[in-house]
């Protein structure tokens, strides 16, 4: 609608745009172009109508179309001039768009960082001789850290960080760990021992399942596949197993598999796994297995 129309000169150039687009600046706070456009603060004009706009023109160009698009991605260019950016805060703020303000503001910082503040925040010790990590899985505060054939959980202790609270036993010369999953809020009992935290092993075609209080280690079996396991994984409480064309699942210390086309690729979401399958079958499991 040509009353829609806004014309603006700002620093002597001309814009011309809609009131929508001046009104929409992902916030519900006044702004410069709210209170221009109601009449609260006082407003010159050129001699075409025009609001006149005494600020820098370039500057504006790039607000403008801040507000058109709501993509800061068309502001700046991939290494942005610190100054530049600290221009656009300064007009940003000026004209109130308080959400660019913000996001302007965070290029700003992504790169004041020092040693031990954003890139490094700490260093954690092997349990033992030191040997190449091989997995790290983490779930909440805990991380479990598989080496060959063993395993090393840390758990995060507010100020103190992250700190090591138990180490697994050897699996066997034999036994190298292919895969791990960890879940510490199971809440099982084993044996008349509450279990919280549990750790999955995947080596060659077993799966072993252990389960760790008070820095004892606690066994709670050890499955096989016909096939090796390529993955394994937690879906909630229920512990997913892949191998080749199998798939296992321990629910309740109780154990399942079934066989399946070639498995090609998966997912979860939520609590349902989805397989993807050679012959483009598509299995799924949900979380109490009527669907398996």
């Amino acid at each position: 609608m040509p009353n829609d129309l806004v014309h603006l000169n700002v620093g002597g150039h001309r814009f011309s745009t809609s009131k929508r687009t001046l009104l929409s600046s992902l916030q519900t706070e006044e702004t410069f172009f709210t209170s221009l456009l109601s009449g609260r603060i006082a407003s010159n004009v050129d001699e075409t109508g025009a609001y006149f706009i005494d600020r820098d023109p370039t500057l504006f160009k790039q607000i403008l179309n801040y507000l058109r698009t709501q993509q800061l991605h068309l502001l700046i260019e991939d290494n942005p001039n610190p100054k530049q950016l600290s221009a656009l805060i300064h007009e940003a703020k000026f004209y109130g768009i308080s959400p660019l303000v913000k996001q302007l503001s965070l290029c700003q910082n992504v790169d004041k960082s020092s040693c031990g503040n954003i890139l490094f925040c700490g260093k954690l010790d092997p349990p033992a001789l030191v040997k190449p990590v091989k997995l790290i899985k983490a779930h909440y505060s805990t991380i479990v850290v598989a080496y060959d054939t063993y395993f090393a959980c840390y758990q995060h202790k507010g100020v103190t960080g992250y700190q090591h609270v138990f180490t697994s036993s050897e699996l066997g010369a034999d036994d190298v760990i292919e895969d791990i999953a960890i879940n510490v809020k199971m809440g099982l009992n084993i044996e008349g021992q509450a279990v919280q935290k549990i750790v999955a092993v995947a080596h060659g075609s077993k799966v072993t399942i252990i389960g760790y209080s008070m820095g004892k280690e606690v066994p709670c079996g050890t499955f096989t596949l016909p096939t090796n396991v390529t993955h394994v994984f937690f879906v909630g409480y229920d512990l997913i197993a892949l191998s080749l064309n199998y798939v296992g699942v321990w629910r309740a210390q109780q154990w399942q598999s079934q066989r399946v086309s070639t498995i090609t690729s998966y997912d979860v979401i939520g609590s349902f796994l989805f397989i993807g399958a050679h012959n483009g079958s598509i299995y799924y499991i949900g979380t109490n297995l009527e669907h398996f």
